[in-house]
Formats: C-alpha cells, sequence, structure tokens
C-alpha cells in the first residue's frame, strides 16, 4: 500500500515538472517564428563614414595669476607689524609689513649730522682754493700752496658726496622697512608673523591679481613643437563643473632644464572668470591638424545602462543591436571608438520601435 502511494507521488511530480517546463519556454519572449511574422518596421539607414575633425591633444596644468609678486626685504630686523591672512584683499599702495628701523633712522641722523661738518669744511676749503688761485694766478702764491689747496677742496668735495650716497642707501633701506602692496590683489602666501625677524632676500607674503589669470601647462618634449604662441586652446576646470574657459598659447619656454623632460607652456585666458583662482587644476585642449574618424548622429545610438549600441542590419533584412565604444562628441556627431567599422550600414532612424532579431524595411529615399 505504501509502495503504491509512493508511485502515485513520483507520477504527479513528473506531471507537474513538465508542465512547468511547458510554460517557462513559452513564456521566454517571441519566439524566432513569432518574430519572423511580426510586420516589418519602416527605417532610415546610413553608411558609416570616415570623417576629418580636429586633432585633439590634452593636457594638465594649473591657474596661475599673471601679477603675481613675493614682498622682501633687504635690511635684518624684527617685524613690528603684519597683520594680513592669507586670501585677504589688499589694495595697492596698502602698507602690510613694518620692520624695526629704529636703528637705520639713527644711522641717517648722524650722517646728516657728519653732512653738515663736511658741508661747512668743504665751503670753507672751497673759499681757500678760489683765494689762493687768485694769487697764484697774479704770482703771488707759489704752485705747492696751489696744489695743496687744490688737493684738501677735492677731498672735502668727495666727503660730502659719499656722505650724501650713504644718506641715500640708509633712506633706501628704510623704505624696505615699510612694505606695500604694489598691486590690488589678495594674500596668497604668508611666510612670516608678526614678531618674526626678516632677514634680507627672505619671502615676506606673496600677492596676486585675479585680474590676468593664465594657467601653466607642462608639456613632454616630444608634444612640444605643437604649440606656438597665439594657438586657440580650451580648458575646463575641475574645481567649477561646468566651467568652459577660452584662451591663447602666450609664452613657451624653449628648454626644459629646471623642469627635467617636461616644457612650460603659458595659456593667457581671454576674458575673467569670476569663480576661477589661482592653484585650481585646470585641463588644456589644443586641437592642431586633423584626423579621420567614424562620426554616427546622436540620435542613432541606443543606451541600455552603462552600453551603447547601435542597430545595424543582417542578411536578412533584421535589425541587429551591435554594442559600440564612444569617445569625444563633434557637432557633426559622435566618434565611434570600436564596434562599427567604416562603409557599414546602420539604422539613423525608424518609424517604430525595432529590437533585436526584428524584420525592418529600409524606406526609399
Amino acid at each position: 500500500m505504501n509502495n503504491h502511494i509512493k508511485n502515485i507521488k513520483k507520477g504527479l511530480l513528473v506531471i507537474i515538472t513538465i508542465v512547468f517546463t511547458i510554460n517557462l519556454l513559452t513564456s521566454c519572449g517571441p519566439s524566432e517564428n513569432q518574430t519572423e511574422s511580426l510586420a516589418p518596421v519602416k527605417v532610415n539607414v546610413e553608411k558609416s563614414q570616415l570623417t576629418a575633425v580636429p586633432k585633439s591633444y590634452r593636457f594638465t596644468g594649473k591657474v596661475t595669476s599673471e601679477n603675481r609678486t613675493v614682498l622682501s626685504t633687504k635690511v635684518l630686523g624684527q617685524i613690528s607689524e603684519l597683520s594680513v591672512e592669507e586670501g585677504e584683499a589688499v589694495k595697492k599702495g596698502q602698507i602690510l609689513i613694518n620692520i624695526k628701523n629704529s636703528e637705520l633712522k639713527a644711522k641717517r641722523e648722524a650722517a646728516k649730522a657728519n653732512l653738515e661738518e663736511a658741508q661747512v669744511n668743504f665751503e670753507n676749503l672751497e673759499k681757500n682754493y678760489h683765494k689762493i688761485k687768485r694769487l697764484f694766478d697774479k704770482g703771488s702764491a707759489a704752485e705747492h700752496e696751489l696744489d695743496n689747496a687744490s688737493t684738501a677742496y677735492r677731498s672735502a668735495k668727495a666727503r660730502v658726496t659719499s656722505i650724501r650716497q650713504n644718506i641715500n642707501e640708509i633712506e633706501e633701506l628704510i623704505k624696505y622697512t615699510n612694505l606695500v602692496s604694489p598691486i590690488d590683489g589678495f594674500i596668497s602666501k604668508k611666510y612670516l608673523n608678526e614678531g618674526d625677524m626678516a632677514a634680507p632676500g627672505q619671502p615676506l607674503l606673496a600677492i596676486e591679481s585675479l585680474d590676468n589669470l593664465e594657467i601653466e601647462i607642462n608639456v613632454p618634449e616630444f608634444e612640444i613643437k605643437l604649440f606656438q604662441p597665439g594657438d586657440p586652446v580650451s580648458a575646463e576646470i575641475n574645481a567649477v563643473e561646468g566651467t568652459h574657459l577660452e584662451g591663447r598659447i602666450d609664452r613657451v619656454v624653449p628648454s626644459s632644464a629646471f623642469s627635467g623632460s617636461q616644457y612650460i607652456v603659458t595659456v593667457r585666458l581671454d576674458h575673467k572668470y569670476e569663480q576661477v583662482h589661482p592653484g585650481m587644476f585646470a585641463r588644456v585642449n589644443l586641437l592642431k591638424g586633423q584626423e579621420q574618424k567614424i562620426l554616427i548622429p546622436k540620435e542613432a545610438i541606443h543606451e541600455k545602462g552603462q552600453l551603447s549600441g547601435v542597430f545595424t542590419l543582417n542578411q536578412q533584412g533584421k535589425a541587429m543591436l551591435r554594442w559600440i565604444r564612444l569617445g569625444q562628441e563633434y557637432p557633426d556627431g559622435v566618434e565611434v571608438l570600436s564596434g562599427l567599422g567604416p562603409e557599414e550600414t546602420y539604422i539613423l532612424s525608424s518609424a517604430g520601435r525595432i529590437a533585436d532579431g526584428m524584420p525592418v524595411e529600409v524606406a526609399s529615399n
């Protein structure tokens, strides 16, 4: 009895499995025969062709300011005032740094006192020289008296000149204890702080202007011949989404002595861009010469997730979806890097929805 029940259960299980398999096969979509029975969809076709497009070169660089200056001093002294911070806007002529100059001022006062003394001595010796010369001309003074008076006069004159030059040098040094901004801009780097000791030639502040921005790019030696001053370029800034900059090649440094095998090329931007600042990373595109590429219209491309495809025709007149890899977009179409060769027929548009394997009818022109 138990064996009989087991046999019945096994039979039912086989029947259920067969029914499920039949349902699964019939529900997997239209079969080839069903596709054949569909009415052909009218389509317009084109042949892929090689098209001459500008050859594009891409380089990376950094935005810099054409007007950039680093303030330094010629004196050794303690910074008594430095109140600006990095990023702060400054005006041309604004005093930015004060360095203690009491010692220089004392030297200047001492030099001025020496000048007064030397000036009085010079004037006296000058009068004496002219007096002895008149006597010499009359034969009333000896030649050695004239020589001595002339020597003393010239020496006093030279001392006055030397002291005046010394005062001018001290005045010049005092100017370097009150440093002003030479441009309208902002503080891009602060090297020292108030109370620090400043040494001659040591950088104190870096100031940059936003008025004239440039992009400095590094170019490999085998591509440096591509660049000529005046060539137009375009650029994108990573930090500013959607920014498209226009500019021209300004300078090509014909030496890589300071940058290894890389050459430096400077791009001058055509306009002022409010969101672009020095230090931002940039990509520069240069169009030079031409090359042949396969371009197809965007409307012929079918997207599915991250994949791109185009419908072609097989020998039986059916639409066949072919996956392709796309490249750069041009005004005349999108570049096809792989998946579609030249002189291949593809479907440009259709009168209705088409699917892979569907019969189509090419519309007459």
